[in-house]
């Protein structure tokens, strides 16, 4: 079968003469175009646009033709005829879908394309899920709206994201499942590797439930009803009705959306050397769940009972312990730039600022990357003495706990 990619200089001579003509009706057409030419690419994309999108049309209803004939073929009839709609990167199309039946068989020339009504080309889910992984649903929808010039509503990229998110989920589940199912430590592949790195990270999201507000309004009502019966002023007695503003266009109760903030946790595994290939897992879970999930992962890649492990992150509470747990013969490393965050944020706390807060953490910091870490840990000590600032005995705690980490 014939594709673009085999035919490439049959393309490039077609899209050279479609240009040509194109730019030569837009020049003789157009008028002051040198005064608006840095601004003409948007109205040259909304023609190419059009292009595209009757070109889909025309060969999504030549191949419905092709279909319809190969079922006349086979001897069925046409039963009846209808239109769906389609989106492309394009836009909006009208396929026709014409069913086609005799005793015994049926065919219908949408499903033959793998065309639903309503549905939308890989191509464009594709876009959908990469807009709403990155932004709100909202913001998606703007977004995708601006760079293909139609609209797709904020529900419908939800719906899709979440969709594909739990497909994710699930398939990677089953890759884990395989990893931890594998009889012995490595030979999932068939080179071992030696070493093995392994990083974290984390951050928080607002997540959202929405609640029914009916009970609210109720209890409401009930509330003024109470009070009609009990008193005797006349400012009592009108009863306390839902306002409009909590009802939608077609007069039904809204909702309201309860947030709250949620840790996630990401982690990835990789050969130490190879920054191309890594392997992550992300979720709102604990660090053991983690840990587990990213030993799996290492086997996955080839790590056996010899593989140096190697791992790098903050000194999250509970993190490194559980590496520890799993990851046998572990060489952890503190990461710099946060250890560098609690040498700023004690400075700050100790009254220091400008050019004398950095001389002090980068003296810090030049200690404990020379490895001298008793001498950084001695002289905090002397200056906690010193001052009583509660954030250098803090900082002190953290650098011990994590001296083999640092040294």
């Amino acid at each position: 079968m014939s594709t673009p990619h085999d035919t490439k200089d049959e393309y490039k001579e077609l899209v050279k003469k479609i240009s040509e003509e194109l730019a030569e009706k837009l020049l003789k057409n157009e008028i002051d175009l040198e005064k608006k030419f840095v601004s003409f690419d948007s109205e040259v994309h909304k023609i190419l646009m059009e292009v595209g999108k009757n070109t889909m049309q025309v060969i999504g209803d030549n191949l419905t033709d092709e279909v319809k004939k190969k079922a006349y073929e086979k001897g069925l009839k046409p039963e009846r005829t209808s239109t769906i709609a389609f989106t492309t990167l394009f836009g909006k199309l009208s396929m026709p879908s014409a069913y086609l039946w005799q005793p015994g068989k049926s065919c219908n020339t949408a499903t033959v394309l793998g065309l639903r009504h309503e549905g939308r080309s890989t191509a464009v889910d594709a876009a959908l899920i990469d807009f709403g992984s990155d932004h709100s649903f909202d913001e998606a929808a703007t977004i995708f709206e601006r760079h293909y010039k139609f609209k797709i509503s904020d529900a419908t990229i939800r719906r899709i994201t979440e969709s594909t998110g739990e497909k994710a989920e699930q398939f990677i589940k089953h890759r884990l499942a395989e990893y931890e199912n594998t009889d012995e430590m490595g030979t999932s592949v068939v080179t071992p590797l030696k070493e093995i790195f392994a990083g974290f990270d984390g951050c928080s999201i607002r997540t959202g439930t929405l609640e029914d507000i009916t009970p609210l309004i109720e209890t409401a009502i009930q509330a003024g009803e109470e009070t009609q019966s009990t008193s005797d002023s006349k400012s009592a007695v009108t009863k306390i009705q839902p306002s409009k503003t909590l009802r939608t266009a077609s007069g039904r109760l809204k909702c309201r959306r309860i947030e709250e903030w949620k840790d996630v946790r990401l982690g990835f595994v990789r050969e130490l050397g190879n920054d191309i290939k890594k392997l992550f897992v992300r979720g709102m879970i604990g660090f053991p769940d983690l840990m587990k999930d990213l030993f799996n992962l290492g086997l996955g890649l080839g790590m056996n009972e010899n593989t140096k492990p190697i791992a790098t992150s903050d000194g999250g509470n509970g993190l490194y312990e559980e590496l520890d747990r799993q990851f046998y013969d572990l060489q952890f490393i503190l990461d710099y730039f946060h250890f560098k965050e609690h040498l700023y944020d004690t400075a700050k706390e100790k009254g220091l600022s400008g050019d004398t807060k950095d001389q002090w953490v980068n003296l810090k910091a030049d200690l404990a990357w020379e490895g001298r870490v008793d001498e950084l840990i001695n002289g905090l000590k002397i200056e906690y003495e010193a001052t009583g600032t509660d954030r250098i005995r803090q900082l002190v705690g953290y650098i011990e706990r994590f001296k083999k980490c640092i040294s």
